[in-house]
């Protein structure tokens, strides 16, 4: 796990090898273990790691025997073992024992999208070919793990953080008109677009190459997406899917923690990550609202699995103090009021761990979500209500009428808000990733495959995935999840709808499989999460600050209506319980933007 960076100039106005320094520099949280560059005239690239596997020989950028094939790597390859007694076979000849060398050895042998074909894992990947003049990049096929590009005349950037390429290489704050209608709606910014207009994410799933002699680059998909194969579900397959993704997420040389809140998801990673390691400790958040706390369950199931576990409290004070922390520490907005609990947990699990699981993508893989129950064999008047036409195809991505998103997501604003809030308004309502997006899912005949493909398309690499990667790197630590195996999420969203939804119990599949391993208490709870009982909080940040009126004018955003934003602020906040949502977002984004506009 570290972080990734390249600049490349054609020009001769600039030095690289300065600018990378400065960009390692300022995303040395991503990996404070050890930095490694290689440089040449025209161009620099480099990492800082946090050392998981092979911790003393490990070191990046890794080359071949003849130094012609150079990689940089973030995350992790959890079948690297394997396919290294393959490369073996084939006479290739290995000198440590990271899984970055087999990226090396893998590209020389298979190509580029042989390599991408073979390798499971989460990863953010950059290859230079001297022999061929060309710089690849990949990321991995659910999206764990982030790379930005920035292109101009002559000149090309890529880094695993948004704001070192804003930073460093000067970049304008110029807010993306479209992005920043989206966060408004959403929360999040799903999508090849960042919050920064003229920086790009490589997509999930996605590959670019670029010759090295002009810059241009190409992009491919090299993922298309989840096959639609009928699956029949099959219990005693899923437990071994699920056994193997788990115990391969264990893969490293550091002690590993567990983010347990004592729900399905999480309680099943402990179970089975319980019995393929001793190494093993649990974290869980605690508040002080019975409506909010869920650890009494996660005590219970940490003392059944026999594993050291440590409960953190989260209060107001905690709220207040780490808002501003959180908005800093995150590259791009993101409306999420659980990336402050999960902050907090990552605060104390660094102490003594490096590794941490989580269980994202569960809910998406197994139709965990309240929100998705309509979409069950739904009738075709009810579809038509909910926006689709009549092939099945999603209207756009936000329903002003439903308030929705293809999934039943629910929008945090309506379009009259999210239009008369910004002052830039988009060139178009739309953009090519959203036609490519909802077309995607108008193959899909399965309403509620559809809707939960949607959710892994957007609200899982944009939202869960962006909040797992940023706090725990803020913090130096590794998240993984363990459900985003490939055959596991590919096995997951082709099962029959019933085996999903059924009697209204949702991950129903996922449950009757994980009843091997979990008691009745935590096979029946319904899905909670880090809900904050933040209310009340919300208003005494804002009071504490002089109120909606003199808090906005401190922090002097010119992409937002001032004058409508205190009017929704005032209006909101005098009843906040309901509004807790919007209210989030526009603050956080408020503190995002002026730790960004400070640099």
């Amino acid at each position: 796990m570290c972080g990734i960076a390249g600049v490349f100039d054609l020009t001769g106005s600039i030095d690289p090898k300065s600018f990378l320094d400065e960009i390692l520099e300022r995303m040395k949280s991503r990996g404070p273990d050890d930095a490694g560059t290689l440089c040449t005239h025209n161009w620099a690239i480099g990492m800082r790691r946090l050392s998981i596997v092979d911790l003393e020989k490990g070191a990046q950028p890794q080359a071949n025997e003849t130094e012609d094939v150079l990689v940089l790597h973030n995350g992790e390859i959890y079948n690297h073992e394997g396919l290294k007694r393959q490369l073996e076979a084939k006479g290739h000849r290995f000198s440590t024992r990271s899984d970055t060398e087999v990226l090396v050895h893998g590209y020389e042998e298979w190509g580029m999208e042989g390599m991408l074909a073979r390798i499971e894992g989460m990863f953010a990947l950059a290859i230079v070919d001297r022999k061929k003049d060309q710089l690849h990049l990949a990321r991995d096929r659910f999206g764990e793990k982030p790379l930005y590009l920035h292109a101009k005349p002559k000149g090309f950037s890529f880094s695993s953080d948004l704001k070192t390429l804003v930073q460093t290489l000067g970049i304008r704050n110029e807010i993306d008109p479209l992005s920043l209608r989206r966060y408004l709606a959403l929360h999040y910014i799903p999508g090849n677009r960042s919050i920064i207009k003229g920086v790009e994410r490589l997509l999930p799933g996605e590959r670019a190459v670029a010759s090295l002699a002009d810059l241009k680059i190409r992009k491919h998909r090299y993922y298309d997406g989840i096959p639609s194969n009928k699956e029949d579900f099959d219990p005693e397959h899923l437990r071994s899917l699920l056994e193997q993704a788990i115990s391969g997420r264990l893969m490293g040389e550091v002690p590993v923690g567990i983010f347990l809140s004592g729900g399905l998801d999480s309680s099943l990673v402990t179970a089975l990550a319980s019995r393929n390691t001793s190494n093993l400790k649990t974290f869980s958040i605690g508040f002080d609202s019975a409506n909010h706390d869920e650890s009494i369950h996660a005590s219970r199931m940490a003392e059944k699995c026999n594993v050291p576990h440590k409960l953190i409290k989260f209060g107001e004070k905690d709220f207040r103090k780490l808002l501003p922390v959180v908005a800093k520490a995150l590259d791009e907005p993101l409306g999420d009021p659980a990336a402050l609990p999960t902050y907090r947990l990552c605060q104390e699990a660094k102490e003594s761990v490096k590794i941490i699981l989580s269980g994202e993508g569960a809910d998406e893989i197994f139709a965990g979500y309240s929100y998705y129950q309509p979409f069950q064999n739904k009738s075709g008047w009810l579809q038509r209500f909910l926006g689709k036409g009549s092939k099945g195809k999603p209207s756009g991505l936000l329903n002003p009428l439903t308030l929705q998103t293809p999934s039943g997501f629910p929008l945090v604003s309506g379009k009259e808000e999210w239009s008369n809030l910004a002052k830039i308004a988009p060139e178009a309502e739309t953009d090519a990733w959203e036609n490519d997006f909802l077309s995607t899912l108008e193959e899909v005949g399965d309403p509620l495959r559809q809707a939960t493909l949607s959710d892994t398309l957007t609200w899982l690499p944009d939202n869960l995935l962006v909040k797992l990667d940023r706090i725990t790197m803020s913090n130096s630590l590794e998240g993984r999840s363990p459900f985003l195996m490939q055959s596991l999420v590919e096995y997951g969203h082709n099962l029959p709808s019933d085996s999903k939804i059924k009697r209204g119990e949702v991950k129903h599949a996922l449950r009757v499989a994980s009843s091997k391993w979990l008691p009745a208490e935590n096979l029946s709870r319904q899905k909670q999460g880090f809900v904050l009982p933040m209310a009340s909080w919300l208003q005494n940040y804002v009071a504490d600050f002089g109120g909606p009126a003199e808090y906005v004018s401190q922090r002097q955003c010119e992409y937002l209506d001032e004058e409508r934003l205190v009017h929704l602020l005032e209006r909101r906040l005098q009843t906040p319980k309901g509004n807790e949502r919007i209210l989030f977002s526009l603050i956080l984004f408020l503190e995002w933007w002026i730790h960004l506009d400070e640099n």
